[in-house]
């Protein structure tokens, strides 16, 4: 195994000196926002077996929903984390701490509100289509779209005849609609497609 010379060695020590002042810095911190809480939903119990295909869907559903929103809280308090640490750091640190650490965790942290809006589509569609046999037994037929990609209007027909799906619809269509990408420059467009206007600023995604 080749030794390391003595400006990676340097590198390393810096490394860890900086990781060391952050994890400081995080252990002390409120996480602030709130977690999604896990089995937050009540079914009838006794349940019927009609209804046991979305019993299972809904404990799935929820605990995967749970689990992304929850690590996206986690995520802005790493990224306001780091932005607290390198307020009084040199250009070249501040350039290492995103090459490091700040590049990666922002990029997964900006994409993760998009993967949340389609889960939430692709979770409700399907209780819904489980729900609308359970409510029409003899007309319903197992038919579902077969795009890759579920969006909130892919799903309307099957979920428009639930009293709450307008209100459902307008709350998810919130999650990285306008604002958000007006905030972000819309920057999961531009990474994925063009170049993005927050590459200048190394730490600009962690003050987001």
């Amino acid at each position: 195994m080749r030794e390391p010379d003595q400006f990676t060695r340097k590198q390393s020590e810096d490394v860890i000196r900086l990781y060391t002042a952050y994890r400081h810095e995080l252990d002390h911190s409120a996480i602030g926002g709130r977690f999604m809480p896990y089995h937050w939903w009540t079914l009838p119990d006794p349940l019927g077996g009609i209804w046991m295909p979305y019993s299972s869907m809904l404990s799935d559903y929820a605990s995967e929903l749970a689990n992304i929103i929850n690590d996206l809280t986690h995520d802005v308090h790493r990224l306001r984390t780091w932005a607290r640490v390198t307020t009084e750091l040199s250009d070249q640190e501040k350039l290492a701490a995103s090459h490091e650490f700040i590049d990666t965790l922002g990029t997964v942290a900006l994409g993760r509100p998009y993967a949340i809006k389609s889960r939430f589509a692709y979770a409700a569609g399907h209780l819904c289509h489980q729900a609308n046999m359970a409510k029409d037994l003899q007309g319903w037929r197992d038919e579902f779209p077969t795009e890759r990609a579920l969006y909130l209007n892919h799903i309307d027909p099957i979920c428009r005849g639930w009293r709450r799906f307008r209100s459902f619809k307008r709350r998810v269509e919130r999650i990285a609609g306008t604002a958000f990408k007006e905030a972000t420059e819309d920057f999961r467009n531009a990474y994925n497609h063009r170049f993005s206007a927050l590459r200048g600023d190394p730490l600009e995604r962690a003050r987001l």
